[in-house]
């Protein structure tokens, strides 16, 4: 019976902690990416930071993300909350939102709200899609009316798609979101053009690259 491992004790001192954690230099890398040590100072590593407790982390959408892309099984609890972060964005691919609406079939409620337009024709005794027609209307007059703007968006009973799952907004989550979706397209998980891959890929690049030190 061979022996009991006894547990690995980790150096003091950050450059020996990557030494021993690993001898790859990219894994080094993304530590001192992490830990904000010069100079990834003022890049997307900025953005790893603070967050909303109640709104997935990193790694939950790491965890969704690859689960959406694999054959793995879908869970609910786990791929929904990340599947309507992304909708909220508008930055569902086709396959997320398919995801999304098998694991949640009340999605549209739940990222716009009840179907008032359904519900004002059965009150007023409408002929089925007068307020549809209605909301659509104003929505395309008050152009600058952000709750209308939702309103539409549900009547029109659709999830956001878009060519690739991008989360543009200067949020908590977009770099991570943004490196993860990256390894997905270079590893053939997601299917993108050449050009829009080549493109998306080369955009993140530059983006978690330091910025040369100032003078």
């Amino acid at each position: 019976m061979a022996a009991p491992r006894l547990p690995l004790r980790h150096p003091c001192g950050r450059p020996r902690i990557h030494a021993w954690v690993t001898d790859e230099e990219d894994v080094r890398e993304a530590l001192r990416i992490v830990e904000k040590r010069e100079p990834f100072i003022g890049r997307a590593a900025d953005a790893i930071s603070g967050g909303d407790p109640f709104e997935p982390g990193l790694l939950d959408i790491l965890d969704a993300l690859t689960t959406v892309y694999s054959r793995r099984r879908l869970e609910p609890g786990a791929v929904g909350p990340v599947l309507r972060l992304f909708a909220r964005h508008g930055c569902l691919d086709k396959k997320m939102a398919e995801a999304l609406l098998t694991v949640d079939p009340h999605a549209l409620d739940h990222i716009y709200g009840p179907d008032h337009a359904t519900r004002i024709d059965h009150d007023l005794d409408l002929p089925a899609g007068t307020a549809a027609q209605v909301i659509r209307h104003l929505g395309g007059r008050l152009k600058h009316n952000d709750g209308l703007h939702t309103l539409v968006k549900r009547v029109d009973a659709q999830l956001p798609v878009a060519a690739l799952p991008d989360i543009t907004d200067d949020g908590i989550h977009t770099p991570g979101a943004r490196a993860i979706v990256a390894t997905l397209i270079t590893t053939g998980r997601i299917k993108a053009s050449v050009p829009e891959a080549t493109a998306y890929v080369t955009m993140v690049r530059a983006w978690w690259t330091p910025r040369p030190p100032r003078n």
